[in-house]
């Protein structure tokens, strides 16, 4: 989605993947980098600057991309997802009333009495091995509701 407003429908067709792991990793605040290398001023590159107080100070640093984890494709990482929103959220996983039903999850904010059943913010899925994909789905859900789901 670049540059434009994402939508409840945007949302609900992600498909589990890179794109949906970047998306959920930047609303969580994970950086896209980090700094693998500093360099500093050397005693010899401050005095051929005429300045000796450069010395130590830092002139470059070397930065590499971070691939988010795999958020919507593992359990264990979509966990990060869930912890994150559980700060300001309740969830709430519904198994199948009979075989072949969906399972159900859903978040509710804190400041509700009680789940409030908000179907903006519920997600059917198949089976437990959609449960991934589903907490990113209704993650980002929550960030749209919240006016946040911008690209």
């Amino acid at each position: 989605m670049e540059a434009e407003r994402l939508t409840r429908d945007d949302i609900l067709n992600m498909k589990a993947g890179p794109e949906t792991d970047a998306l959920v990793a930047e609303y969580m605040g994970m950086p896209p980098a980090r700094c693998v290398g500093v360099h500093y001023v050397s005693r010899d590159m401050a005095l051929d600057a005429g300045d000796p107080s450069l010395e130590g100070s830092v002139y470059g640093e070397e930065w590499e991309a971070v691939e988010p984890p795999p958020l919507s494709t593992s359990y264990a990482a979509s966990r990060a997802a869930m912890v994150h929103l559980s700060k300001t959220h309740w969830w709430e996983l519904k198994s199948p009333f009979y075989p072949g039903a969906p399972w159900w999850l859903g978040a509710t904010p804190h400041n509700c009495t009680g789940w409030n059943g908000r179907p903006d913010n519920q997600v059917a899925f198949a089976d437990m091995d959609e449960l991934p994909l589903a907490v990113c789905k209704v993650f980002l859900l929550t960030k749209l509701d919240a006016g946040e789901a911008a690209t």
